[in-house]
């Protein structure tokens, strides 16, 4: 009776707290100057917080994204959380009455809403020329404005004879390819790709873009809204709610990668090739199995059940925004292959760390990254660099939630925006400040041995950039004898990881060597055989023998690992020894198969 009685005091008590008090919300926050919110951070020994830029240098910010260049790309918002009438092109959206009205089923719960604007009143910016020391952009382009609520964003490299910036971007209601023709570094030209996305709920929608070494565009697709996307083509893929996508960059494709989540805000993948979401109201880390279903809010599964979860922890949150796999060397050993959440609930950066058990790993809470004492910031994405610096967008806000707080609430800021950058300076604060690297300028040659950069980040630029290059084709030697060279396993301290962008180089150019491929396949368990793996599982079909070329993966029967086969024994023990730096095992060799074998099923029946 005592335990009973006390939990319905606590439950009282819970219940009449302002539902804000519950969510983190502050309206009687201060807004702070930057550099005195700066002030407030706690970070753990030997990092250092830079701010980058503030405004009135940019907006709120959304996403952003890095190009080839060393710049920054960022989409911010004056207009959030209420839409405009017209499009990117200044021309009436269609279905704006019908997603306005069904804006108070979504989220504006007793408000009574303002009368929407006519037109946009975002923009897409680009921040360059930073001070080498303090990190600070020194340079604030508008390169598109005039959008509606701009949050996905995505450079692409500039094409040959280009005189200016090809960007994507989705604005309200389209994914749009912005181009700058003449080269006076703002958008005159405006394309529509993909069109027909919801946005009856404007804090979730398209974001988190990522141009991976498979050519897809990967994205997510955020709370409520339902979309029938629609390519150059005419071809309509529908989304309702939480999903995760992909689609070409010249908008000829769209297709749902896997299905549910309830909000995924955020998508990061790793060295392996493993994709991840942060998704709100469900996990705040998911490792995405492709044509996976996915728990959420009113979601369901095909019958075969729910994808595994590799958490359970909500880190005490329920709006969980931006993830970030720490792939890289310049943060210390104990924070690689991290995962880094933001949370603008409880204003802070989360830490999880990944063991590796079988097929799968387990997401085990760390302690918080960073903290802060200005009730005002909230951290809505959080990605690493190609410097390898951790990069935050700060919503700066006293509101963040919009089903507890009105969205007319006059504590709901519209002018600040913050973009931050965490840097290891060492103990002793002698190691210098990372910079951002310039690799549109390098030949062919010096782009393929960036392929084997230890920065994630700096591996999918190279590769993009590559692909832009009229010469590409003239890099297949070099892209060919570096794979070999990881197949061989010569070097023992390489990062057999790179064999992924150097073997997807290969395939992209149609020049694939199947003889190393089934070479790297020879080593059981290692990086260079899961390249290799997913090299082919992207392909139509797998090869007639797949199932001999599957059991030589988990080093079973009918392998090559025989004594007739002297150099893939040896190959083999490299394999085993590289594995316990590499955290692999056979579980996590047969997940790749499996889902090489859900992706071709007419070549697993042979």
């Amino acid at each position: 009776m005592r335990l009973s009685f006390l939990r319905s005091c606590c439950l009282l008590v819970v219940a009449g707290l302002p539902a804000f008090a519950q969510r983190g919300d502050a309206p009687d926050a201060k807004l702070l100057p930057a550099e005195e919110s700066q002030k407030r951070f706690h970070l753990p020994p030997g990092f250092e917080i830079q701010l980058v830029a503030a405004e009135p240098a940019l907006e709120k910010p959304f996403n952003l994204a890095f190009d080839s260049f060393g710049r920054i790309w960022v989409t911010g918002s004056k207009l959030y959380p209420w839409p405009a009438k017209r499009d990117a092109l200044g021309e009436p959206i269609a279905t704006f009455d019908t997603q306005w009205g069904d804006t108070s089923l979504a989220f504006r719960a007793a408000s009574t809403p303002p009368e929407p604007p006519e037109r946009g009143l975002d923009t897409l910016r680009v921040l360059s020329d930073f001070d080498p020391v303090t990190g600070r952009a020194r340079k604030s382009t508008v390169f598109a404005d005039g959008l509606n609520i701009p949050v996905g964003v995505l450079p692409l490299p500039r094409a040959p004879g280009a005189k200016g910036d090809s960007v994507l971007v989705y604005s309200i209601p389209a994914i749009w390819r912005l181009t700058d023709t003449d080269g006076d570094g703002r958008a005159d030209v405006r394309e529509k790709l993909y069109d027909g996305f919801g946005f009856k709920d404007t804090h979730g929608m398209s974001s988190s873009y990522w141009l991976w070494f498979d050519g897809w565009v990967y994205g997510t697709h955020g709370f409520a809204n339902a979309s029938e996307v629609t390519d150059r083509a005419g071809r309509v893929v529908k989304l309702t709610s939480g999903n995760t996508y992909r689609f070409r960059p010249d908008g000829s494709r769209f297709e749902v990668f896997v299905n549910g989540q309830t909000n995924p805000y955020g998508l990061a993948f790793d060295a392996r090739g493993d994709l991840y979401t942060a998704d709100s109201h469900s996990k705040p880390v998911y490792l995405l199995v492709p044509g996976g279903y996915y728990e959420g809010i009113g979601k369901e599964h095909d019958g075969l059940g729910f994808a595994p979860a590799i958490t359970t922890d909500d880190h005490g949150s329920s709006a969980i925004a931006g993830i970030a796999h720490y792939s890289a060397t310049h943060f210390p050993p104990e924070f690689r292959d991290n995962l880094f959440n933001g949370n603008p609930v409880t204003r802070r950066i989360n830490r999880t760390r990944l063991e590796w058990r079988g097929a799968t790993p387990a997401a085990t809470r760390q302690p918080d990254f960073l903290t802060s004492d200005d009730r005002a910031f909230r951290p809505v994405q959080v990605k690493l660099g190609p410097d390898g610096a951790l990069w935050i967008a700060d919503f700066y806000n006293p509101i963040i939630g919009h089903y507890e707080a009105p969205l007319t609430h006059p504590a709901r800021d519209q002018k600040h925006g913050r973009i931050w950058r965490v840097v290891w300076r060492g103990l002793d604060v002698t190691a210098p400040a990372p910079t951002l690297p310039n690799l549109a300028n390098l030949k062919p040659a010096d782009l393929v041995a960036r392929l084997s950069d230890p920065n994630l980040v700096v591996r999918s630029l190279a590769f993009n950039e590559l692909f832009a290059r009229k010469d590409a084709a003239n890099a297949a030697p070099a892209l060919r004898a570096a794979a070999a060279r990881l197949v061989a396993g010569i070097e023992s301290s390489a990062d057999g990881t790179a064999a992924l962008p150097l073997l997807s180089a290969l395939e992209r150019l149609g020049r694939a060597d199947e003889a190393l491929l089934r070479r790297a396949l020879a080593r059981p368990d290692s990086a260079v055989a899961h390249a290799a793996l997913r090299v082919l599982a992207a392909r139509d079909r797998l090869p007639d023998d797949a199932e001999v070329l599957f059991a030589a993966i988990v080093g079973g029967a009918g392998s090559p690992s025989r004594p007739e086969f002297p150099a893939a024994n040896r190959a083999a023990t490299q394999a085993r020894s590289e594995s316990e730096s590499y955290r692999s095992s056979p579980g996590y060799s047969w997940r790749l198969i499996a889902e090489a074998l859900n992706i071709s099923p007419r070549s697993a029946a042979r």
